[in-house]
């Protein structure tokens, strides 16, 4: 009779033993799942802020490929060099008649980039901020902007030049 009690006893503990055992295995498994997911978000988000950054560069350099000059920019504040603008008013020559003059328009409100002539259409989301310098060379003249996008907790910068 003693010896099947301690034998259920012994099964007991080793139930417990188990269970605890198991316990700490989902614990861990559950920390790094977690932080699995959050290093993949941060990824996901900074790939989708540099798509949208260069996806912005190529509107921005289109668009100002037939450049006649910077008539206006709104300044925000200062940053290095560069000018924190919440839009740039600019003159460029039409894509259908290269003799007449179009005025357009860069403008930046509530984290969205647009680019504007008669109507307005979006060229990206996510923009915390818009930086702008024009530099004057003896042999060349070029622009160069600055952009941070910021989704969630990922910031991404992003510099180009045009000229």
């Amino acid at each position: 009779m003693m010896n099947k009690s301690k034998r259920s006893g012994f099964i007991l503990l080793n139930m417990l033993i188990y269970i605890a055992v198991i316990a700490v295995v989902l614990a861990i498994s559950a920390v790094l799942i977690k932080e699995s997911t959050s290093k993949y978000n941060h990824f996901k988000d900074e790939l989708e802020l540099r798509e949208i950054a260069y996806s912005i560069e190529d509107t921005i350099r289109v668009d100002l490929n037939n450049l006649v000059g910077v008539i206006y920019h709104s300044r925000v504040g200062d940053k290095d060099d560069y000018i924190q603008i919440r839009e740039l008013v600019y003159d460029v020559y039409s894509k259908d008649n290269k003799e007449t003059v179009v005025r357009r328009k860069i403008s930046f409100e509530y984290g969205i980039l647009y680019i504007s002539q008669v109507g307005k259409y979006q060229i990206g989301n996510y923009v915390e901020k818009i930086y702008y310098k024009k530099n004057v060379a003896k042999s060349n003249k070029y622009m160069e902007f600055f952009i941070v996008l910021k989704k969630n907790k990922t910031r991404v910068e992003h510099r180009f030049i045009i000229f």
